[in-house]
């Protein structure tokens, strides 16, 4: 990738989007419910867990520290902490020099939306950026490459849907300084302005 295409010193594109396939058979719910965002069939719990409010200086300081505590508490709870998935959604308005690179890049198809496909670390959400905007930016899909947890947002909703285990749902709930709240296949997808 050339500079206009980076991702982030520790996140590179997928090299095939064949690692994703399952997300796309599993998250089968009726549109703008969460099983439409979250994969179904391997997850006991989901949660929300809320984006910060309004906080006094830069408010994705703190988004970002929400993610980092994700992967934070995550790293404890897969078995692939040196392997996880990235999606971008492919409309958040790239940088048109990076225009041709980007079409190289394997896409995740889902119904409402076609992702970018990067991997990386769990760690390195922490140093995600897009290409052209400055700072560090979110993903809006996130997991393991063993599939215990994920995590999902979208352009539509600050908020994060964080599907797991009984014991990584606890041990997320205990950290986490925003409200989480239990939810579960059939919720709506709460849309924030």
């Amino acid at each position: 990738m050339s500079e206009a295409l980076t991702f982030g010193d520790s996140v590179r594109a997928a090299r095939s989007a064949t690692r994703a396939e399952w997300i796309r058979a599993e998250c089968c719910g009726e549109p703008g419910t969460v099983a439409s965002l979250v994969p179904q069939s391997r997850f006991s719990r989901i949660v929300r867990v809320g984006a910060p409010g309004a906080v006094p200086g830069d408010w994705w300081t703190e988004y970002r520290r929400l993610f980092s505590l994700i992967a934070s508490v995550g790293q404890g709870y897969t078995g692939t902490p040196d392997l996880a998935w990235f999606a971008i959604w492919e409309g958040h308005g790239f940088d048109e020099a990076a225009s041709a690179e980007l079409e190289l890049i394997p896409r995740l198809r889902l119904p409402d939306r076609t992702y970018l496909l990067l991997e990386g670390t769990v760690a390195a959400v922490d140093s995600l950026r897009y290409p052209g905007f400055d700072g560090w930016r979110n993903p809006d899909l996130f997991w393991p490459d063993d599939r215990r947890w994920f995590v999902a947002t979208d352009v539509d909703f600050w908020s994060l849907y964080v599907a797991g285990d009984d014991d990584f749902i606890t041990a997320l709930q205990t950290r986490t300084w925003t409200a989480v709240e239990e939810v579960g296949p059939g919720t709506e997808l709460n849309l924030e302005a």
